[in-house]
């Protein structure tokens, strides 16, 4: 089993000269830290994202060396998720530049592939599976997201291409994105076949990066091989584009 630490390390930046009263509530602090794997190992091309109190998103990939940086975060609550395909996403709720936060956290991610049977995925040109287009023609259950319809999106949100499907709600989220609820509960995502457990569509995947979606209210219509039994919520099926 492999399992990658993230270690955030947070680093207060002091200001110089007299602030007025304003100033000083937009305080800002640097944050940096390092992603390495179980043996200290740095992990390079990981996203980290730190959404600030403003509702600012600020983005870094860690270097070859596993290391990132943020600088100028408003000082406050600031949600922080790392991502990196294959993984599992995490996000921590942090207290920028606050006098309890600890100096260091460390944010462990487990391998999608941990537990999870092989599934056969034979593709098209486009990166989405022959059994997408398949079961568009015969599953009226299920809803069919092609890549067509994703160029139309412009936000970049993946959750945004779900907007208009029935019985299905994209919220606020406190993390990257939104929130997609059928029937009131959040459904399982899959992504190429593999289950992330507790995981937001847009916490795993760019519009850019998808071949298609396809979207179950309920386990009616679901494939048999995607039924999550710890979910009854129905299930997200995502597929990742060739590059």
């Amino acid at each position: 089993m492999r399992h990658s630490h993230i270690v955030l390390i947070g680093l207060a930046a002091a200001l110089t000269g007299a602030v007025s009263p304003a100033l000083a509530q937009v305080t800002r602090h640097r944050i940096a830290g390092i992603v390495s794997d179980s043996l200290g190992a740095g992990i390079e091309n990981v996203t980290v994202a730190v959404l600030d109190v403003a509702g600012t998103r600020h983005v870094e990939q860690s270097d070859s060396a596993g290391r990132f940086a943020f600088v100028r975060v408003p000082r406050g609550r600031a949600s922080v998720t790392v991502r990196r395909l294959g993984y599992h996403p995490v996000m921590k709720v942090i207290d920028v530049g606050g006098s309890a936060a600890p100096d260091s956290m460390s944010v462990m991610l487990f391998s999608l592939a941990l537990g999870l049977a092989a599934v056969d995925v034979v593709e098209t040109a486009s990166g989405a599976p022959a059994e997408f287009y398949e079961r568009r023609k015969i599953n009226h259950f299920g809803r069919f997201i092609d890549r067509v319809e994703l160029d139309r999106i412009t936000s970049g949100t993946v959750s945004d291409a779900l907007r208009m499907l029935p019985g299905v709600r994209v919220i606020p989220s406190r993390g990257i994105g939104n929130a997609v609820r059928v029937r009131g509960c959040r459904p399982t995502v899959w992504m190429n076949g593999m289950r992330v457990r507790g995981a937001e569509l847009d916490d795993v995947v760019k519009a850019d990066d998808v071949a298609a979606i396809e979207v179950y209210n309920s386990t009616a219509g679901l494939p048999v091989q995607f039924h999550d039994r710890d979910n009854p919520c129905g299930g997200i099926l995502v597929w990742i584009r060739v590059q």
